[in-house]
């Protein structure tokens, strides 16, 4: 159901950006000591960080997306489609 009702995600999105520069701040330090110790588990982690903070970028694009005006030209129908099995050459139509 399409309605015009706006919800205000100011604090979802505030809360995306902190979690980001958080988990990019937290991958430059891993990064920095694990390399200056050549841990590559701390290595390893601060690329893991560095995904997760990729995690809240897209979270924030779709909070983005969703401020766009409703499209009413575009609706979504109920669509059927029908799988016919595969039939082995093997068998025969009984």
């Amino acid at each position: 159901m399409l309605t015009d009702e706006k919800y205000d995600f100011r604090g979802e999105k505030l809360t995306l950006l902190i979690t980001y520069l958080s988990n990019i701040s937290v991958a430059a330090i891993k990064g920095v000591f694990g390399f200056l110790s050549l841990s590559l588990a701390l290595i390893a982690d601060a690329i893991h960080s560095l995904f997760d903070g990729a995690s809240n970028i897209v979270g924030l694009w779709a909070f983005k997306m969703m401020e766009k005006p409703v499209d009413t030209d575009h609706h979504i129908k109920d669509v059927t489609i029908h799988i016919e099995p595969i039939k082995d050459s093997k068998t025969k139509d009984k």
